[in-house]
């Protein structure tokens, strides 16, 4: 009998094994890989239905599900970007009707001047204090016009401090429309830094009170102008210049810059004075240049009024002696290009300035003089200023050839230096002017008042002290300084309807 070889027979056990062993492990490792392959299908499933997304039901949905989803996002943005602009377009029409409601509540305040005055006299009753006032008394016919009581007794200067600061715009000697350098005050750098409050004009104001001693009767000017608007303002609440129009003055449309097509004219004011008045004149152009609409000058002016002059033309008093052709053409004078402003480093210019003082920049290129000059703010309101109109042999041809003025349409008469002479001295120019009751409403401007109170409440007068002056201080005023008041007390004179003594 054959012996059967068990260790044999032990190895082929052992090798059956080991083969259902790996099949076993095989089996079970594609069943994992199929519950894998599941289980991150039904997450993918989940998770798209927790962002409200439609349901994939295979791998290959959920990655175009994550394919589409920047286009989603364009399409989110797009519809945000429309609301966006519905919201824009919501809030501009909101924004339109609110300036529409302004509008008409601006135009109700110009149909009733009552409608912002109101509210001044509330901020600055003392302004509006009848203890300011007295009535006239000049022996003209139909004479009773408001008068400002005596300037040294209501009127008096104070230190700017504190809250009660300038209102207006600054300006200095660069103003294009201060083109008499003799009135410049101006410092350098150096002078500047040593200086202390109330050093300088522009330190300093003028108040009105009916009681000086009492401050609770003030009226500040300063801050009463700047409120009501400056000139543009104070031309508002004036309603006797709504005469129509027209643009034809009869010079073939030379003037046209001048006389503009408007349904209302501007109001009028026509000053008539020696170089104390002209100041106030170049303080109104200047404080208030952002709102200048128009500007006229003499251009290459002719005339000389020195006393040499007027002694080799064989006058005694120097009056009545200006032809009109020498005054030059009276037009807007062009500028230069901003840009291109040089300063005047002439001697003629320079001997006007301290050392380090920047000089005025050269902004015509022609020759001005203001010894007839116009400045409009606005469109609304005229000032007409005309130095010593004596010495003219044809005074209503200035009015009529220059100004292109009716002085039917003036509002405001301002005199000094006893130019009203030259009205009372010609019966057409005095029957026109008091038939509208201008000339009985006149003022007749109280220049050396100003600096008698200066010197009475600052111990100084604020006067030019520049290097050509000699003898300083001069008795004209520093520029800008005092006669930045004068236009403040001219203003309040127009919007009071009153006049000065």
């Amino acid at each position: 009998m054959a012996r059967v070889d068990l260790s044999s027979m032990q190895y082929l056990g052992n090798r059956r094994y080991q083969a259902l062993l790996l099949l076993f492990f095989f089996v079970m490792f594609v069943i994992l890989k199929k519950f894998v392959w599941a289980y991150m299908v039904f997450s993918a499933t989940v998770a798209t239905k927790e962002i409200g997304t439609v349901e994939p039901t295979t791998v290959f949905q959920v990655k175009e599900q994550v394919q589409k989803e920047p286009d989603d996002k364009a399409e989110a943005q797009a519809e945000t970007d429309g609301a966006n602009e519905k919201i824009a377009t919501a809030a501009a029409a909101a924004k339109a009707k609110a300036e529409a409601e302004m509008k008409t509540e601006e135009k109700a305040a110009a149909k009733d001047p009552h409608f912002a005055i109101k509210e001044l006299i509330t901020r600055h009753p003392n302004c509006f204090s009848d203890g300011l006032w007295s009535r006239s008394n000049t022996g003209d016919d139909d004479d009773d016009a408001k008068e400002l009581l005596s300037l040294k007794e209501v009127g008096k200067y104070e230190l700017i401090t504190g809250d009660n600061v300038p209102s207006t715009v600054p300006y200095d000697h660069q103003c294009p429309y201060a083109i008499k350098y003799s009135y410049n005050c101006a410092r350098n750098s150096t002078e500047l830094a040593s200086m202390i409050n109330g050093d300088m004009p522009t330190d300093w104001e003028l108040i009105l009170a009916t009681n000086r001693t009492d401050s609770s009767t003030e009226c500040n000017l300063s801050q009463l102008i700047y409120e009501l608007g400056g000139p543009i303002g104070v031309s508002s609440t004036h309603h006797q210049h709504g005469n129509e129009k027209s643009n034809d003055n009869g010079d073939g449309g030379v003037h046209d810059g001048i006389m503009k097509s408007k349904t209302k004219r501007p109001f009028n004011v026509l000053m008539m004075g020696n170089s104390y008045l002209r100041q106030v004149f170049q303080a109104m152009a200047c404080k208030w240049a952002i709102d200048v609409t128009e500007y006229c000058a003499s251009i290459n002016q002719t005339v000389c009024y020195s006393l040499q002059c007027i002694k080799d033309r064989g006058q005694e008093n120097g009056t009545g002696f200006v032809e009109i052709n020498e005054v030059g053409a009276f037009v807007p004078p062009t500028k230069y290009d901003e840009g291109s402003y040089q300063p005047d480093k002439s001697g003629k210019t320079a001997q006007f300035f301290r050392p380090g003082v920047k000089l005025p920049m050269i902004v015509y290129p022609q020759r001005l003089s203001d010894d007839l000059a116009m400045v409009e703010f606005g469109n609304s309101i005229r000032f007409y200023y005309l130095f010593r109109p004596d010495v003219y042999k044809n005074i209503t041809a200035i009015f009529e050839q220059k100004f292109h003025l009716d002085l039917a349409d003036v509002d405001k008469l301002v005199f000094n230096a006893g130019q009203e002479k030259v009205v009372e001295s010609d019966k057409n120019l005095k029957q026109i002017l008091s038939s509208t009751g201008v000339w009985q409403a006149r003022s007749v401007w109280p220049y050396g008042t100003f600096r008698k109170i200066q010197e009475r409440d600052i111990g100084r007068w604020f006067g030019a002290d520049n290097p050509w002056i000699t003898d300083p201080p001069n008795g004209h005023a520093c520029l800008p300084g005092p006669p930045n008041d004068e236009t403040n007390l001219l203003l309040f004179l127009i919007f009071s309807n009153a006049k000065s003594k």
